[in-house]
């Protein structure tokens, strides 16, 4: 069952009041939010409705008073079956650019970018065309790569593109082709062109120049990417979002109804909630089992009325925002400059060096040669085995000292590169002697067996 709900003031002590009040905590407390928008977002922008005394209707009625085109009309496929219906398209095509490039974003699309940030908007569905969610960085332009990336679903198309209604490629708007727009004429396309004066040339057959429209989707024609469209709400479903904002819009487009609804299915089987803000009434009751709350009024004014109920889940956008530097920029973000800085006097950093844990004596050092597996050499200075301490060791401590090998070449890691001129004898096996060994005296025996002295280097 729908409950209306009537935008007061906060504390004002009604039933209405304490309503806003938990549809705000519950938007807080969202983790995957979902918003389908319309035309009543936009309102506030700065854009002329259709049917006031200067609104854009009028202003193309005068421009041609014999043709008699319904509001509606406006935006149907049913305007390119006559020439003179097809000139109120693009006049008022263009005016209606014109009054768009003025506009600023309203506070609905403030609240989808603080839903961005805080990471919770899964999509947003528009049925607008004027771009506006681009002035709060969000991201539209749906494309088989960035699908999954996007903000923001274009329902009926950019405005702000010119699309080749024979080859299909879009283009920017120029000064020309804007000016060709007012006066009534559909712009060639630049593609086109080159293609048929590349052919004149060859002498091939003339393929003829498309025609360039405002890249927008009319009643009666079929979304180019409607497939596109199709992944991304089926992704969104899956994804088991707990709020559905539905705001702006009168639900009475065939396709919108059905994106809503199954929109709704999703976040009611999550236990979330299913909000609607505008200031009419849906036209049937086939909406009061899918829609929980209605909150009669203006989009904008219940934005406002959100920020005075939960200024938290806003306080962060602005503390942000005020801190913040643009992507790149090597400047430092004013939080930087609020850093005090003391008045130290500047220090200049000194290299300091190791210190050896024994101290060579220049005299003490002997060049050595290593030589690796891959035949390099290098000429180092090592120590030569040699006692540097100043105090007086006791005998105890020299002797153990004289046993140990103090040098690379003692140890036999390491070749001299001169070799001393007193040579190492080496040990000679012993053999017996060919004469009767008991006959022979203790002197000769011991003659024999005298070991070699050893030398030190």
């Amino acid at each position: 069952m729908t409950v209306k709900v009537l935008l007061t003031a906060k504390n004002s002590e009604t039933k209405d009041d304490a309503l806003l009040q938990e549809i705000a905590f519950k938007l807080a407390k969202s983790r995957k939010f979902i918003a389908v928008t319309g035309a009543g977002v936009s309102c506030n922008a700065g854009i002329p409705d259709f049917r006031s005394e200067d609104g854009l209707y009028n202003m193309v009625k005068k421009q041609y008073p014999n043709v008699v085109v319904k509001g509606k009309d406006l935006f149907d496929a049913v305007l390119f079956s006559s020439p003179d219906t097809i000139q109120v398209f693009f006049t008022f095509m263009a005016h209606l650019r014109d009054c768009i490039l003025k506009a600023r974003s309203t506070q609905t699309h403030k609240l989808l970018k603080v839903l961005k940030e805080k990471k919770k908007l899964l999509r947003c569905y528009t049925q607008n065309i004027d771009g506006l969610e681009t002035h709060e960085n969000l991201c539209t332009g749906i494309t088989p790569k960035n699908w999954k990336k996007l903000d923001v679903i274009q329902l009926h198309g950019d405005i702000h593109k010119l699309k080749c209604m024979h080859c299909s490629q879009l283009f920017d708007w120029t000064e020309d082709s804007t000016q060709t727009c007012k006066d009534g004429e559909a712009p060639e396309c630049p593609a086109c062109r080159i293609v048929q004066e590349d052919r004149m040339l060859r002498g091939r057959r003339n393929t003829g120049v498309g025609r360039l429209k405002p890249n927008i989707v009319l009643y009666g024609e079929e979304h180019p990417d409607g497939d596109l469209i199709g992944r991304c709400t089926q992704s969104d479903f899956k994804s088991k979002p707990d709020f559905l904002l539905i705001a702006g819009t009168s639900l009475k487009v065939v396709g919108i109804q059905k994106l809503v609804r199954q929109a709704a299915k999703s976040v009611k089987a999550k236990g979330g909630v299913v909000i609607f803000v505008n200031k009419t009434e849906v036209g049937t009751n086939s909406w009061k089992d899918v829609i929980d709350y209605h909150i009669e009024a203006d989009c904008d004014e219940w934005v406002t009325n959100l920020k005075t109920r939960i200024p938290d889940f806003f306080a962060i956008q602005t503390s942000i925002k005020k801190f913040a530097m643009p992507a790149g920029s090597k400047k430092k973000s004013p939080a930087a400059r609020l850093v005090p800085t003391l008045d130290t006097p500047p220090t200049t950093p000194v290299k300091t060096r190791k210190r050896p844990a024994v101290s060579v004596h220049d005299d003490d050092k002997t060049p050595v040669v290593i030589v690796d597996d891959s035949d390099r050499e290098d000429e180092v200075m090592l120590p030569t085995p040699s006692h540097f301490s100043t105090p007086r060791k006791s005998r105890r401590l020299a002797a153990s000292l004289k046993k140990t090998p103090s040098s690379a070449i003692e140890i036999g890691l390491l070749t001299p590169e001169k070799t001393p001129s007193r040579k190492r004898t080496p040990l000679q096996p012993w053999e017996p002697s060919a004469t009767n060994t008991r006959k022979r005296s203790a002197s000769t025996l011991a003659a024999e067996f005298e070991p070699i002295k050893r030398t030190r280097r």
